[in-house]
């Protein structure tokens, strides 16, 4: 395996370390897995288009061949040193046996979905994001044995509404997820916020806040970043109650909308090139509360100020001695 100026590629040599084949590439860092069996069978993965991983079997005086089509994709693979077995777990937690001779795969293990070891706090009514792998609609989410409610699923990512009848207590709770035919399943902890406050969304890459522009045309972002005295639309959680309640798993209302009940504050600080903040100035916020038609979700609506000079801005928004704050492009006044 080698790094070129083009990403990266799995070579085959020959004992003295001559070049003789490129066998696969990627424009960026990849895990290929090589691994020969005892005949000097290889068995490698190759990304798809889509990035993917596929398994590939190249026997000797013979040419590549895909082993078998998975749609999720293979996580690891490994052939045995009879070179008639390849095992491979797959990007949703399958353990698979796969017969090199006619690529016929028996499922050792069913779908096994595995989430980032960590601990959640939520206030009830709002959602929890879990970051990991095997994710599907058929996942199975118990917070202390009972169903929770999938706000959303979007990849390896889902969003699972925290009852409002929740109490507000400072008791730890145990959140389960488990596939519908895994042996086996996951637990984690969750504690419930004793009081309403602002985490921004984020995006699980790079963290980036969830921040829309004012006609929703996509995320504020370096390369469109919000114009000064644009109202921006901040997707966050935890606000807590509304003055029009909804029920576990409804979806918010867009008449009457369901304002916040916890007053808030939003302000933003110019920074100069120096990092030193020039000017610190309070918005305004013509609405907080659910986001019309999501589960769990809340916005704030920011005005931002028409007049700024400054080349950085840092964003707050906080209840009493709570919040969130993250620093935001925007465009210099033309």
């Amino acid at each position: 395996e080698r790094q070129t100026t083009a990403g990266y590629e799995l070579v085959l040599t020959g004992p003295q370390g001559a070049t003789h084949r490129v066998l696969a590439a990627s424009p960026a860092r990849f895990s290929f897995q090589p691994s020969f069996a005892n005949d000097g069978t290889l068995l490698y993965l190759q990304p798809d288009v889509e990035g993917r991983a596929v398994p590939m079997l190249l026997s000797p005086a013979s040419e590549p061949r895909i082993l078998v089509t998975l749609a999720a994709g293979a996580a690891q693979a490994i052939i045995s040193g009879n070179a008639e077995l390849v095992w491979i777990c797959t990007t949703r937690g399958q353990l698979l046996r796969v017969r090199t001779a006619d690529s016929v795969a028996d499922e050792i293990l069913a779908e096994s979905p595995f989430i980032s070891p960590n601990s959640f706090t939520a206030y009830p009514g709002s959602v929890i994001r879990l970051f990991g792998s095997g994710l599907t609609a058929d996942t199975q989410y118990l917070l202390d044995g009972s169903p929770l409610i999938v706000s959303e699923i979007r990849g390896q990512e889902v969003a699972l509404q925290i009852p409002w009848e929740l109490p507000v207590s400072n008791a730890r709770h145990v959140i389960s997820i488990s596939g519908p035919r895994s042996p086996f399943r996951q637990n984690f902890l969750f504690t419930t916020l004793t009081e309403p406050t602002i985490t921004f969304e984020r995006a699980p890459t790079d963290a980036a806040p969830q921040f829309a522009h004012e006609d929703f045309r996509g995320v504020v972002s370096n390369d469109d970043p919000a114009r000064p005295g644009e109202t921006l639309h901040l997707f966050v959680r935890n606000l807590g109650p509304v003055d029009h309640p909804v029920t576990t798993g409804e979806r918010s209302p867009a008449s009457p909308l369901a304002r916040a009940l916890t007053p808030l504050a939003c302000y933003m600080f110019e920074i100069d090139k120096d990092s030193l903040p020039v000017r610190t100035e309070g918005l305004l916020v013509p609405f907080a509360g659910l986001t019309p038609g999501a589960i769990g979700i809340y916005q704030i609506d920011v005005t931002l100020p028409p007049n700024r000079t400054a080349p950085q801005a840092y964003l707050s928004c906080r209840m009493e001695f709570r919040g969130d704050s993250t620093s935001i492009p925007v465009a210099a006044i033309p």
